[in-house]
């Protein structure tokens, strides 16, 4: 194997390993945002978050890259946030 195939297969496998920690760096992000909203996520299903304020509920539940969102009516008009774009 020749001095560029080797360097080339280094520099491809690297990028493969950083594609590998995407969802999870993605998922950590979601996260943070999700807590600093005020929502609590399930200890049996880290998919799912929930906010309550008194008998009213948000549950949002993350599926790949789809998001369920469910709730009462106090939560329609709840101030919508994005992500960051880092």
């Amino acid at each position: 194997m020749s001095n560029l195939e080797k360097r080339t297969m280094c520099v491809s496998s690297g990028s493969l390993c950083g594609l590998k920690q995407a969802p999870r760096v993605w998922y950590n992000t979601f996260y943070e945002a999700m807590m600093a909203e005020g929502f609590v996520r399930l200890i049996k299903d880290h998919c799912v978050f929930i906010k309550t304020r008194g008998r009213e509920i948000c549950i949002i539940s993350v599926y790949v890259d789809d998001l369920l969102v469910i709730g009462s009516k106090a939560f329609e008009g709840h101030p919508q946030t994005t992500l960051p774009d880092d």
